[in-house]
């Protein structure tokens, strides 16, 4: 068997080097268990005692540069198949060395198979049964301008796709950073995932390959609207910084053939074998560079819409602002949480002047509405914003005749665009009150307390890199409804109370909450009761708290309430309220007052006392223990006053000891009653006939 000699002339040496490092070139592939995976120096190795076989032959060429063609000549030897492993086979074969690369010509030395005899019977074809498994992870971390470290929703929008090929197959490993997710481990100096993976699977016959399996890869494709510096890795990048800052770079540039890198190739090892089958990885690196268009300066805007609706028959409308004159909505910017989980925000600094619109200039300039004809919103767009967070929060509504009560609900769009009323929400103040859980939820859905909340309605807007995620828009619906104004005459079915289960305004910050007197949609005066703490009086609302039922609804008042809510001091601070409200009655007209007191659980009889007044008159001073309870045991109160003129104050009032525990109240009713037939009136009311006179 005739074999090349080792002094062949630098000519052919240089023409055979290229084309060895080209189809064998060997490089150790990233993947999580490093022991499934050969080491560079194992595969050089091999390379090594494959050339060492060499012979050489032919000493006649010794032009360094070029085999012209005059000179090329049929060398018999070993076929040398496509993963550079060299065979020996019957000498009838022939061998070709053509063209050698040159500055103008990078492609690899070609080496071309020839046969004197069937072509089908010298080139072995894959067999199924002899097909094993081979998977390719690809790996991707992405770096902002800085070359820190980010998650893929800076980028929303970008996707990634690499090609990879094994024996005349290609597949494609797809990442979207919209569905980024970091699930591997590559930077060795961090403390958390960094990469987000993707597998190309393939089937292939071992026997068509040399000593060393390669799979083959393009360049990586990316679509969105951002531009990247991309590098590469097909080996190993072990006890890299937790920072790709250049300081100590294993990162190269797609077919870097500076020093024949290895690793940026084109080709990346398989490890493994037939048994187990073969695994490799290649690591990209994608730092933002910018945007494709040039003119785009990164900058973005917040604009805050507001539309106005009605309810009719129960199902809100889009309504004209004529409608209710005189009214002023204001949606304040307010400072940056301060809770567990909102250490990593990247705050801005907060917006000014706040989002006002007034119902006597209200004119619309958008549709937000699907079913609306034309624009049914007012907007004003807030610019030239720099990427990050930025925080609205409650609305105030201020001036009108009071005619109407309002309903206010929100959506900032950060999951599900506004079409209709079913898409906006109420204010959901978790991130300001307790805080996020980012262990149960990395996107910020799951607050402190393991309560789950509609981001959409949070007061946090995120600005990000793509178009859409800089310019966002805050969508802030208003629906009115008439006060309903009680007939001159008895109708026994109306509840001429106002929010008498206190389900409105509806508690999201961890079970209760307070509310100013003033409150939209409260429906009670507040006052303090036998105490001056100098803020403002304010109405306790809870919800389940441990676990504690309302008697109607969900929601009940604590009269011995808090004076700051969930900032401070939770216990121990004075805070008795009085509530009231006055409603219209018919002089002479008798009536039924219904309402359910109860102790809080595990308090004393001392701090549950509850007084019940019509027009300043103490109607029921009733007391219990709440020591051993696990649930308020609701007590159903029965009283009936006759009205002596056209409106009637009724009030509720804490008289326990001022601590911020106690005297929880529920289901209040006042209805009047025809009580000329002596049926209509329940035994357990007690009749006042004179309101001087107190029950007994």
């Amino acid at each position: 068997m005739k074999k090349f000699k080792k002094n062949l002339s630098k000519t052919i040496f240089a023409s055979f080097f290229v084309f060895q490092f080209v189809v064998t070139t060997s490089v150790m592939p990233l993947v999580a268990n490093a022991e499934d995976i050969v080491s560079d120096s194992d595969v050089k190795s091999s390379e090594t005692k494959v050339s060492e076989e060499v012979e050489i032959k032919d000493e006649s060429v010794k032009d360094e540069s070029v085999i012209s063609d005059s000179d090329k000549e049929v060398i018999e030897s070993d076929v040398i198949d496509s993963e550079a492993s060299i065979v020996e086979e019957d000498s009838s074969e022939e061998v070709v060395v053509e063209e050698p690369a040159t500055s103008e010509n990078t492609e690899a030395p070609i080496v071309k198979e020839t046969s004197g005899g069937d072509a089908s019977k010298d080139i072995k074809k894959p067999e199924d049964d002899k097909k094993v498994p081979a998977v390719v992870r690809v790996c991707k971390v992405l770096l902002d301008e800085n070359g820190h470290q980010v998650n893929g929703d800076e980028f929303p929008g970008a996707v990634f796709s690499l090609d990879v090929s094994l024996q005349g197959v290609t597949k494609t490993a797809t990442l979207k950073a919209d569905q980024y997710f970091e699930n591997r481990f590559i930077f060795t100096g961090g403390n958390a995932f960094d990469a987000m993976c993707d597998e190309v699977s393939f089937s292939f016959d071992p026997s068509l390959e040399g000593p060393t399996v390669f799979a083959n890869y393009g360049e990586e494709g990316t679509s969105g609207e951002y531009t990247w510096e991309k590098k590469y890795n097909d080996g190993d990048v072990s006890g890299d910084a937790g920072l790709y800052d250049g300081s100590n770079p294993r990162f190269w540039s797609y077919m870097d053939e500076a020093g024949l890198n290895d690793r940026t190739d084109g080709s990346v090892v398989l490890a493994g074998n037939t048994a187990t089958g073969f695994k490799g990885q290649i690591l990209l690196v994608n730092k933002f560079t910018g945007y494709v268009d040039p003119n785009d300066n990164g900058l973005g805007s917040i604009t805050v819409c507001k539309v106005i609706a009605k309810r009719v028959n129960g199902t809100p409308v889009v309504a004209s602002a004529t409608e209710v004159p005189g009214y002023t909505f204001t949606v304040p910017w307010i400072g940056a949480p301060s809770t567990p989980g909102t250490e990593n925000f990247n705050v801005q600094p907060m917006l000014s002047p706040d989002a006002t619109f007034a119902t006597n200039a209200f004119v619309t300039d958008r549709q937000i509405m699907s079913g609306s004809n034309g624009n049914d919103a007012m907007c004003q767009k807030f610019t030239n914003l720099t990427r990050g967070s930025y925080f609205y929060g409650q609305e105030t509504i201020s001036g009108g005749d009071d005619s109407v009560t309002w309903t206010t609900k929100y959506s900032d769009q950060v999951l599900v665009p506004v079409n209709g009323f079913e898409d906006v929400d109420t204010y959901r103040d978790n991130i300001f009150a307790t805080g996020l859980d980012l262990n149960a939820d990395p996107r910020g859905s799951i607050d402190a307390n393991g309560n789950a909340f509609n981001t959409n309605a949070d007061g946090h807007i995120v600005l990000n890199r793509s178009n859409a995620g800089r310019h966002r828009t805050l969508v802030v619906v208003n629906i009115f409804e008439s006060k309903v104004k009680p007939p001159k005459y008895c109708e026994a079915t109306r509840n001429l109370i106002v929010n008498g289960s206190f389900e409105t305004p509806e508690v999201s910050n961890a079970g209760w909450d307070i509310y100013e007197n003033g409150t939209a949609n409260l429906g009670w005066t507040v006052a303090w009761n036998g105490i001056n703490p100098n803020v403002s009086p304010k109405l306790e609302i809870q919800e389940n708290v441990s676990g504690w039922q309302a008697y109607d609804g969900d929601q009940y008042a604590e009269l011995d309430s808090d004076q700051n809510g969930h900032v401070g001091s939770l216990n121990g601070e004075p805070a008795s309220t009085t509530i009231s409200q006055v409603i219209d009655t018919v002089p002479g007209q008798f009536y039924k007052v219904t309402y359910q007191f109860a102790a809080r659980p595990g308090t004393p009889e001392s701090d549950n006392r509850l007084g019940f007044y019509v027009d300043g008159v103490l109607y029921d001073d009733v007391s219990d223990s709440g020591l051993g309870l696990t649930q308020p045991y609701w007590q159903t109160r029965i009283f009936a006053f006759y009205a002596s003129s056209t409106q009637t104050t009724i009030s509720f009032s804490d008289l326990g000891n001022p601590n911020s525990l106690g005297t929880l109240l529920d289901g209040v009713e006042v209805v009047c009653v025809d009580d000329s037939n002596p049926d209509n009136i329940p035994p357990k009311i007690i009749v006042i006939p004179d309101s001087v006179c107190l029950p007994q």
